[in-house]
């Protein structure tokens, strides 16, 4: 079962990991275009970074409660939009060269729907940024109570895409030291969240992580950016 409570923790606990924020940021940067549609917004964790950047940037998010935040902590557009649902984005057609999603699709029943329906809100040629959790393996209870459905292999979300209509530039598993903590925490420890202290020794690991995901080049990590273009 969801927890609603377990979610918003995780969120807040996020907003505290600013260096992360700006590798995950510093990593999908380059494939950015001038006018974004950003999915799944929640508290503005990423936000505030492709903000910064001066481009045209839309908020969204299907969540009242997440809406309210944004708007008071945000003047730019904030909408209110469900991916699954066709009505929501039809009215967004063709409208945005770049759409960006961090842990979004996972939280959708039907993530290949919910593709296509983004595919039909990018113009031609643009791109879509999606970063996802990988590897069924770390799959765990947490995963659960914060509403994941599923995770990702590079070869799924690659196929998933390419239903849609996309053509996958990239496909990049990072945070190897994070996938190394999350079995360890989550399926050998069966906890329900990470502790303060956990999350404090891994601010001091940003580099360490950033080092460690350029210089294996292997396909495992705790998550896998996913960039793809409308086809």
């Amino acid at each position: 079962m969801v927890s609603l409570e377990i979610q918003n923790k995780t969120l807040e606990k996020l907003s505290n990991l600013p260096r992360y924020n700006n590798y995950l940021f510093s990593l999908f940067k380059p494939f950015l275009g001038n006018k974004i549609l950003e999915i799944g917004s929640g508290t503005g964790n990423i936000s505030d970074a492709i903000i910064s950047t001066g481009k045209e940037i839309t908020l969204s998010d299907l969540d009242n409660f997440f809406l309210d935040i944004l708007k008071i902590k945000y003047q730019n557009k904030i909408i209110k939009l469900d991916i699954s649902l066709k009505e929501d984005t039809d009215k967004l057609h063709n409208s945005f060269d770049s759409i960006v999603g961090i842990n979004v699709l996972e939280h959708t029943e039907d993530d290949e729907k919910a593709l296509r329906n983004l595919n039909s809100i990018l113009k031609k040629n643009g791109n879509i940024i999606l970063i996802v959790p990988a590897m069924n393996i770390l799959f765990s209870r947490y995963d659960h109570l914060i509403g994941h459905i599923r995770r990702y292999s590079g070869k799924s979300i690659k196929l998933k895409l390419e239903s849609a209509g996309f053509i996958v530039d990239k496909i990049y598993y990072f945070n190897k030291i994070g996938a190394l903590g999350w079995y360890f925490n989550f399926q050998i420890l069966n906890k329900r969240q990470f502790s303060n202290f956990q999350l404090t020794i891994f601010k001091h690991f940003i580099k360490l992580i950033k080092i460690i995901d350029f210089i294996i080049p292997f396909n495992f990590g705790l998550s896998i950016l996913c960039v793809a273009k409308k086809n």
